[in-house]
């Protein structure tokens, strides 16, 4: 069997692009961890968007509204799927429990969302 020996030599610019993929890297995994909290937040705090509060507000409450909302309801090229989501929809800010806004809106209904 014939071994095929080859040198490689080191340049100084292979330390430069492995310090610089590392510090992508690292920088990626930091921001994916940020949105992974700042989701989970989100999700605990839309929780307490409830059909009381919902309709206490003056908004009306659907158990199995559509999870597609705002521009992908209306864009034809994006498929919804069938899942039910629970909405508060609202015709304006005011009929939104406090910390919520509405927006979203199809055909001038939307659905109250957490301010950001």
């Amino acid at each position: 069997m014939k071994i095929i020996k080859t040198n490689i030599e080191y340049q100084p610019w292979h330390g430069v692009l492995l310090i610089a993929i590392l510090f992508v890297a690292l920088i990626l995994g930091i921001v994916q961890k940020l949105e992974q909290q700042k989701s989970s937040t989100e999700d605990l705090i839309v929780q307490n968007l409830t059909q009381d509060s919902c309709e206490d507000s003056g908004g009306m409450w659907d158990s199995c509204g559509s999870a597609c909302r705002g521009q992908a309801a209306t864009n034809e090229d994006v498929a919804c799927i069938e899942l039910c989501v629970e909405h508060c929809y609202c015709l304006n800010d005011g009929q939104c429990p406090a910390d919520h806004h509405c927006s979203e809106k199809v055909d001038n209904i939307g659905v109250c969302k957490l301010d950001n």
